[in-house]
């Protein structure tokens, strides 16, 4: 599978993937993004590492975060215009919630499916993960704002969800992330 993810797309080959996330900040995209990389031999376009880069090559922090926001997306969309141009399918470890409208219309160009794994824990199991992970600052600062977000797209995009990962199974996220990709590929090898 390795040589096939990483070759130009042509007819001979199932269409390209992508796999996305939806959901709020901190609830495991990165960790489930890194395990399907080495589960599925995929490329990981990270976007907290490309914001790490531009902000070590600037010698910046966060809070000047809007100054460099103009570089960071334009390394980001330089970097995903290659994946879509070569064909190839990888990992997308960033939340979609606020860019899918633009973000899935690129995926149909260049002829990719997408497999998104959204992220679904109530509220209350996300303010004890933040208590738990000594996050509850934070949480308390910005999770409804976020949480706000995430309702807006799942009103709008909640279709394109290909799994949930909620309450009831997020101990066991990234053996149901592997599955629930496993299942896609299965489906589409069967059309």
């Amino acid at each position: 599978m390795r040589g096939r993810d990483y070759m130009p797309y042509n007819s001979n080959m199932p269409r390209p993937y992508a796999v996305v996330f939806s959901g709020v900040p901190g609830v495991s995209k990165s960790p489930i993004a890194h395990y399907l990389s080495c589960e599925f031999a995929l490329p990981v376009l990270n976007t907290d590492q490309i914001r790490f880069e531009v902000r070590e090559d600037w010698r910046l922090n966060d809070a000047t975060w809007p100054t460099w926001i103009p570089e960071y997306t334009r390394r980001l969309r330089e970097r995903l215009g290659k994946l879509l141009t070569s064909g190839t399918s990888f990992i997308f470890d960033g939340s979609q919630d606020r860019m899918w409208g633009e973000r899935r219309p690129q995926l149909v160009k260049h002829d990719f499916d997408w497999c998104m794994i959204g992220m679904e824990p109530s509220e209350p199991y996300l303010r004890k993960l933040y208590a738990d992970t000594d996050r509850a600052d934070w949480a308390r600062d910005n999770l409804t704002h976020y949480l706000e977000q995430h309702r807006a797209f799942m009103a709008e995009y909640g279709a394109d969800v290909t799994l949930e990962i909620g309450d009831d199974n997020f101990d066991r996220r990234l053996v149901v992330a592997a599955d629930g990709l496993r299942q896609f590929l299965q489906a589409r090898e069967d059309t």
